[in-house]
């Protein structure tokens, strides 16, 4: 089993921020993510590679 890895995503715009993680070629084995932390409501269940952060949001996911 490969070590557990954590996904940081900061936006510091007042727009929203669309991020789509390509996880191949990283080492990590992982092919979902599972959300940690965060203060957007929308964002707390997701398991999505790929999300949009509203402005000024946080989201912290471990890889599954």
């Amino acid at each position: 089993a490969g070590q557990a890895s954590a996904v940081v995503a900061l936006n510091f715009t007042a727009q929203p921020q669309t991020i789509a993680l390509d996880l191949k070629g990283t080492g990590v084995d992982g092919k979902m993510v599972k959300t940690l932390i965060t203060d957007e409501p929308s964002l707390q269940s997701t398991d999505s590679l790929s999300i949009t952060l509203p402005p000024f949001a946080s989201w912290v996911a471990a890889t599954q």
